[in-house]
């Protein structure tokens, strides 16, 4: 189920491509829908922005609570797969019409020793997950039946983002611990916007925020492969929309990001992030039992009969459809 989770933002316009943490900031050279161009001029920051993004910086963090989701709304873009989703509001400048949630994820993660265990719903699928250091073991509860009652499967050298698909806080996810890592990249994106002001003050899971719009260059953000950030530049217009609510202490509470498809249809993907507390207990990330654990490679070995066979069956449908 997590392999479809990961596989959603394909389906909602490869937004799997969308963090900094992979972009080379010394270069400042990204690439348009066309070709190569350099970044716009920057915006100048907002001296509350500023000040917060200090605090933020400045923040000892061992552990974080979080919740992450994808959704689609507008204009024709919850129609036929996604319709019958269910709808969610999650910010003031998504009042005007509901959202359909594709992915959600919610877990903990702690940065000594490198855990986390989390739980996640695609298209209403529910699923499972934990990481010790580089090991990401998913639950996947119907393949039991295919490999002898083994519903988790053992995949090396994965993180969290790699293991959700979505960034934990949306634009974060560097490598490294605490602040710097939940926050570092997030803030350098923010700080390269090329509008950016400050709305006002609410509350967002309890706490007093004070909010940002900002307008990001999609090439600022992208990442992944050659194929994937030439299908989000040819799916997705190049100007970002982020919302960014940081409570008083420098926590960013709340990130969300807004991309505009292209074409007729104003289709609009929110990838958005909470960080619903930090430095909590974190009960340790204990392995499945061997005897319930299969590994990615075994798995791909069992399955590989069955695809061979349904390409087969595939092939001979499309035979007698041309007769």
């Amino acid at each position: 189920m997590l392999r479809g989770a990961r596989g959603a933002l394909a389906l909602a316009a490869a937004s799997a491509a969308i963090s900094p943490a992979a972009c080379d900031a010394s270069a400042g050279i990204s690439r348009s829908f066309d070709g190569p161009i350099a970044l716009g001029a920057a915006a100048a920051l907002p001296p509350d922005l500023q000040a917060l993004e200090q605090k933020a910086l400045a923040l000892q963090i061992t552990s974080v609570r979080f919740s992450v989701s994808e959704s689609i709304g507008g204009a024709g873009a919850v129609s036929g797969l996604f319709g019958n989703l269910e709808k969610k509001r999650p910010s003031r400048k998504h009042e005007a019409s509901g959202l359909a949630t594709i992915v959600e994820v919610t877990g903990e993660e702690s940065f000594a020793p490198i855990e986390a265990s989390f739980q996640s719903s695609f298209l209403g699928l529910k699923g499972a997950g934990r990481l010790i250091g580089t090991t990401l073991y998913l639950e996947e509860p119907f393949i039991a039946s295919l490999d002898g009652g083994r519903p988790w499967v053992e995949e090396q050298d994965q993180d969290l983002e790699q293991a959700t698909g979505i960034a934990v806080t949306t634009l974060g996810g560097q490598p490294g611990s605490g602040a710097d890592r939940l926050f570092g990249a997030e803030i350098e994106a923010v700080n390269r916007a090329r509008s950016i002001e400050e709305i006002g003050t609410s509350t967002v899971d309890d706490q007093p925020v004070t909010t940002f719009d900002a307008s990001i260059e999609l090439a600022a953000l992208a990442k992944g492969t050659a194929a994937q950030q030439r299908a989000l530049r040819k799916l997705i217009r190049p100007l970002a929309e982020v919302e960014l609510s940081i409570a008083e202490d420098g926590l960013p509470v709340r990130t969300l990001i807004t991309l505009r498809f292209r074409g007729h249809k104003a289709g609009e993907l929110v990838v958005g992030s909470n960080i619903l507390a930090i430095n909590i207990p974190i009960v340790p990330v204990q392995a499945p039992p061997p005897a319930k654990t299969i590994t990615e490679a075994q798995l791909k070995r069992l399955l590989a009969p069955k695809r061979t066979k349904m390409r087969r069956s595939g092939r001979r449908r499309r035979t007698v459809v041309k007769k």
